[in-house]
């Protein structure tokens, strides 16, 4: 059993600091298992309520691509997860879905007697009444915003990056970066464009009105190493917005030998609050958790163990115990997760393999807030 410290900050106003240790033994906790695998590990989950969700998944159908041969038809899949059932909605060979605040976006490819064709069209709307996009500009300028799921000018023109300001979540207004990236999203070709650290600068209730300037003097001794400063996600039960810390190279973090993890809560009105703060060493555990936070109504979670072949046992998540510690909850690879708008219920792609590497994702939801406070 390995124990490996962690300086953790609950409130910046009371200062209180622990120390934190991690430890593996699994607890008895089922997600509830909608037993439909996803299509692919980069589809996107979303809540429609605090009961249900949307993703996109594989009917079991097929068709025959000319140059690709035998395609999975996708469509778009509700997880009831009051009654765990699941329910099919609208055409296949959906993809690029985008949910929020009962808005939906997706494209829709063609299939003409059995045969996948490379045509597709993009529909938004209300969710049950979305209809075709008519683009002002051509389709690659522009993009789907993060929060809102409404459209809005790409941060990127020809192969030249700026940074622009983001439409927050409605109501908040904007926010502009030092750099383009500003909202991290896996995989990302922004990322991989940083010239410069990344980190929030201001926040415009409205975009021709005066800003709400971000205290930066927070990241100022991180951003000194080239660190990143990421915008992860808006938490509807906080109404607050997620950063997350990050080393010289987010893609690559294994290949810093140490380095200091941070977290903060950043409010609609410029305030920042510090979630947890840590140091890690390269053959830490937390060196495989990056940015996988996930502070929940019920207490602080985390998705640990991902991407490292020789701590496949590792995987899952943990929750932090009353003393301090992070303990597993759920054994299995965790991507995809995505807390629902009470703060309670998470929703994951689940891999339960934990020896050997199998691609076999499948939609699950825990009740974070049903969890024995005794873990």
């Amino acid at each position: 059993m390995k124990y490996l410290s962690l300086i953790k900050t609950f409130c910046i106003r009371f200062g209180m600091i622990g120390i934190v240790t991690f430890f593996l033994s699994a607890c008895d906790i089922k997600p509830l298992d909608s037993k439909i695998r996803t299509s692919q590990v980069h589809t996107r989950i979303f809540w429609i309520d605090n009961d249900r969700i949307l993703t996109v998944a594989g009917n079991g159908n097929y068709c025959q691509h000319p140059s690709h041969g035998k395609q999975p038809q996708t469509q778009i899949l509700e997880f009831d997860i009051r009654n765990n059932e699941v329910s099919w909605y609208g055409s296949p060979r959906i993809s690029n879905i985008c949910y929020s605040n009962g808005n939906i976006r997706y494209s829709k490819a063609q299939i003409k007697d059995g045969v996948c064709l490379n045509e597709h069209t993009d529909f938004y709307g209300t969710y049950g009444q979305e209809e075709k996009v008519t683009y002002l500009a051509p389709s690659d300028g522009n993009t789907f915003d993060d929060f809102d799921c409404k459209l809005q000018p790409r941060e990127k023109t020809y192969n030249s990056y700026k940074a622009l300001p983001r439409k927050l979540a409605e109501g908040h207004g904007w926010i502009l970066g030092s750099e383009p990236g500003l909202i991290y999203m896996e995989g990302s070709l922004q990322i991989q464009h940083f010239e410069h650290p990344t980190y929030p600068i201001a926040i415009f209730p409205e975009l021709d009105s005066p800003s709400i300037y971000i205290d930066t003097s927070e990241f100022k001794p991180w951003i000194e190493q080239d660190y990143q400063v990421f915008l992860l996600r808006y938490e509807k039960f906080k109404n607050a917005y997620l950063l997350g810390l990050q080393g010289q190279n987010p893609l690559k973090p294994r290949e810093t030998p140490n380095g200091h993890g941070q977290f903060w809560w950043l409010y609609p009105d410029g305030r920042l609050e510090t979630i947890i703060k840590f140091e890690w060493q390269k053959d830490d555990f937390l060196n495989t958790v990056g940015l996988d936070l996930i502070p929940t109504k019920a207490g602080l979670f985390l998705v640990g163990g991902i991407g490292d072949p020789n701590l496949r046992y590792k995987n899952g998540l943990y929750k932090q115990t009353p003393e301090g510690d992070f303990k597993i909850i759920v054994q299995g690879e965790i991507k995809k997760f995505v807390l629902s708008p009470d703060g309670c219920k998470l929703a994951f792609a689940r891999n339960t393999h934990t020896t050997i590497h199998y691609d076999e994702f499948y939609l699950q939801a825990i009740d974070l807030c049903k969890i024995d406070g005794s873990v």
